[in-house]
């Protein structure tokens, strides 16, 4: 059992990742299996391309790159209100 309140907030935190993570992993699982069994039948119709339009994987660079930074923004902000309520020594 957690000694203090933040371990327990750690702890907790760990767990739902992990929880996220097996989520994840088993809906990545059953996508792969659904492509490969698309892919084993004797039509397999590739998806059409549209020229100018971005492909899943550079949508996805693009959103996880402004993830990063809306969280990297976010926790300045976060510790900037930790720092006007930190009693001054």
């Amino acid at each position: 059992m957690p000694a203090t309140y933040l371990e327990l907030l750690t702890q907790m935190q760990e767990q739902g990742l992990e929880s996220l993570k097996a989520v994840q992993s088993a809906y990545i699982q059953s996508l792969t299996s659904a492509k490969e069994m698309v892919e084993k039948l004797p039509t397999a119709a590739q998806l059409p391309t549209i020229p100018g339009v971005p492909t899943i994987a550079e949508l996805t660079e693009l959103n996880t790159q402004f993830v990063d930074k809306v969280v990297a923004q976010q926790k300045a902000y976060a510790k900037q209100i930790a720092d006007v309520f930190t009693p001054v020594v």
